[in-house]
Order: C-alpha cells, then structure tokens, then sequence
C-alpha cells in the first residue's frame, strides 16, 4: 500500500541531546492557490534544521489530506519513537467554533479529525517536543495586497537551536508540547499569491530569529507569530497558541 504521509526522519549523526530522531509530518492541500509556496516554506526547514541541529535525512515521503486515509495518518504517527523530535503541519479543510482545542477539527481523506486526535496520537508515544501547526478552515482568504515580509534579526546558532529543541518546562517533563492553530475559526486562513500562507511564513521566519537569541522560548515564537499575523490579515486571522508538558 502507498503511503500517503510526508514523514522526514533525521537521525543524528553523532552523540547530542536527541536520543532519537527528528520528524517533520506535513499535509497540505494539493489544491490551495498557495500549496507550492507553503510546500517550499516546509522544504526550507527540512534543509536548515538538521544542519543547525547535526543531524543527517534519513527519508522523505510526500503527501495531501485529500488524497489520504486516516489509516494512514495513524500508520505514520505511530512511528514516533520515544525521544523523538516531532513537528506536524496541516493546511486544507477544517471547522469548529472558538478556540476549544479538541472541538477544531480538519478532514484526512474526507474523515474528520480533531486537533486533540491528532495531538494524542503524536504526545503519546512519548517525544521529547511535538511541535503541532493546524490550519485546518472552512475557508481560504487569498490576496495580492499586504506582501508579508520579515527581516531577520541576526544569525542563528546552532548552541541556540539545540537550546530551543531540548527545552522542558521542568526536570520532571517527560516532553514538551507547542501546539498553534492558525485561526479562530470560522475566520478564514490568510494566504498570498506571493508568500503563501501568512502563518506558516511568519513561524518559519520567527522561529530563525529566535535560533539566534541565547535565550530562545517557544512561547516568543508563538507571540510573535500570534501578533504579525494579526497585523497582515489586518485583524481577520487570529493565531493562538500554547506550551504544554507531556507527562
């Protein structure tokens, strides 16, 4: 059987602090204007991170919700290994009302799953951080206006990626959680002709400036993404988001 999930597995090269592998899921949407845009925001992290982190790509699979199985989003979740380092993208078809995480849901395969589905299955085989991005709508609000841009804030270093990917709320977290959805829905995602999509491009790019800070926070990212999304969508969109203990 095909699979249908983009899984990127890195394993490190060497003795640090990740005791198993990196991996970085992503759905995204065969049909939004703005698929190639986001699919390349994801593909610069896939060249980036495992540089800053040491480590060395060990497989790629390519995938859409739409084409996909439920049975297959859970075939590849349940290759997280304790330990791991995992980050998980969405962007297609999703609904719900306010802001009650296991009330969002999104569609794999024309089935709906909700936020709080997907986070159990990825937290509960015991990552280290599980760092999950949803921008599930009902709708996509494309616009040539409002180009989102971002100067970065200096270099980043790699003391301080290593930092940022093994931060635990506390000596007795067994991992660390950040969850972020990309809008309140029924508020549709923002997206660009030129950029793709505002959340994506702002988590990327603020999560390189925070790689150059001695200090970096997950939390800082979120704010940050939270507020400049705000600013472009001129208030429509409105990300939220949180760090959680995996206990």
């Amino acid at each position: 059987m095909k699979k249908i999930i983009l899984l990127l597995v890195f394993f490190s090269a060497g003795t640090n602090v990740f005791a198993q592998g990196f991996r970085l899921y992503s759905f995204i949407d065969q049909r939004l204007a703005t698929q190639k845009l986001d699919k390349e925001s994801i593909d610069d992290m896939e060249t980036h991170l495992p540089k800053l982190l040491g480590m060395s790509i060990e497989a790629g699979i390519s995938a859409d919700p739409v084409r996909s199985s439920y049975n297959g989003l859970t075939s590849a979740l349940d290759q997280i290994n304790k330990g791991d380092v995992v980050i998980f993208y969405f962007a297609g078809a999703g609904d719900g009302k306010g802001t009650e995480t296991g009330k969002q849901k999104v569609y794999i395969g024309g089935k709906p799953v909700t936020h709080q589905e997907i986070i159990d299955r990825v937290t509960r085989r015991g990552p280290k951080l599980a760092v999950i991005l949803m921008e599930g709508s009902n709708s996509q609000a494309l616009t040539k206006e409002g180009e989102y841009k971002h100067d970065h804030a200096g270099a980043v270093s790699k003391t301080s990626t290593k930092k940022l990917f093994d931060q635990l709320k506390s000596p007795a977290d067994k991992g660390m959680l950040v969850y972020m959805n990309a809008t309140e829905p029924p508020k549709p995602a923002q997206k660009n002709y030129k950029t793709g999509s505002y959340f994506l491009s702002s988590f990327k790019n603020n999560l390189y400036d925070e790689l150059g800070e001695s200090n970096p926070d997950w939390n800082n990212i979120i704010n940050k993404v939270s507020a400049q999304v705000r600013e472009f969508s001129r208030n429509v969109q409105k990300p939220y988001g949180n760090t959680y203990s995996i206990r």
